[in-house]
């Protein structure tokens, strides 16, 4: 599944690069090769395109045209059926003039049945954002053969949780948190993991997860040998992703942006946040 999503995420990516000239010229020429070949993803690399031009385009009537012409497009395609009628260039902007108060508020509701049919909203459900983008840690948890029976017991429930479906895996995760939270004296490490846990559990505690995360990143910014700094970014990630929890959406958004704006991310972090903050680009405003 993740694989997948993985996969769908990339070609998003890729033909957002393509749209904004982006890609080298050998992955340009593979890309068009495909696209040739390939009806669906050349729907994909039109939608994409236009709806970057509508989202990087200032002068909302001209947004307005290419919005009613995508509509018209897709109204087209559904219907099995081909317009042939076209105004002249001084007609439509004469008509857009005359009507661009009824056009605005047309197009709002043009555009969110149009983007929801490809699978875009314009209005955002938090909730199905953070269960969307919520992503486990995956790297291995250290632990030794004379380990404590709490903290292997919390490792094998948060690993046996790794394996499963996201609609499966929320038992497993909280097994995981209580027996974290057992582990006295934990290292900054435990602490992390105990913490995602919760965010994965059945039940999210999100003030508990909340307080954790920031004493958490008190520790880290504390130690000299900044031994778990490289845990700040995916604290900073999963505290975005709280923030969705709680219906903050315009937070949640301006973190992830801000998170996406780094340049030193790992691999692992970036291969959600790109998928995520391109999502959150057609995004205005939560339910």
């Amino acid at each position: 599944m993740k694989k997948r999503r993985s996969q769908h995420f990339g070609q998003e990516d890729r033909l957002l690069k393509y749209a904004k000239g982006q890609l080298s010229e050998p992955e340009r020429e593979e890309l068009e090769a495909a696209l040739k070949s390939s009806p669906s993803l050349k729907k994909d690399a039109r939608l994409i395109k236009n709806l970057n031009e509508v989202a990087n385009n200032p002068n909302w009537l001209s947004s307005v045209e290419t919005l009613m012409a995508l509509k018209s497009e897709k109204l087209t395609e559904l219907n099995g059926t081909t317009s042939t009628s076209k105004l002249d260039s001084s007609s439509k902007w004469q008509y857009l003039k005359r009507h661009k108060i009824k056009i605005l508020v047309a197009t709002l509701t043009i555009a969110l049945g149009f983007l929801t049919l490809n699978n875009f909203i314009l209005i955002a459900d938090c909730e199905q954002l953070y269960n969307r983008f919520l992503e486990p840690f995956t790297k291995t948890i250290p632990t030794t053969e004379n380990a404590r029976p709490e903290l292997v017991a919390a490792v094998k429930a948060y690993e046996d949780g790794l394996e499963q479906s996201p609609e499966e895996r929320g038992l497993n995760f909280a097994i995981a948190r209580t027996n974290f939270e057992k582990v006295e004296d934990r290292e900054e490490i435990f602490q992390f993991y105990s913490a995602v846990s919760g965010m994965l559990s059945t039940r999210v505690d999100v003030e508990d997860i909340n307080a954790d995360l920031l004493n958490l990143r008190t520790k880290i910014l504390s130690d000299e040998e900044g031994i778990y700094a490289h845990l700040l970014d995916w604290i900073d990630y999963y505290e975005a992703l709280l923030f969705f929890k709680q219906e903050k959406f315009h937070e949640g958004k301006d973190k992830i942006k801000e998170i996406a704006s780094k340049k030193d991310l790992e691999a692992d972090l970036q291969e959600i946040i790109s998928p995520f903050r391109f999502q959150l680009r057609f995004l205005i405003m939560a339910k």
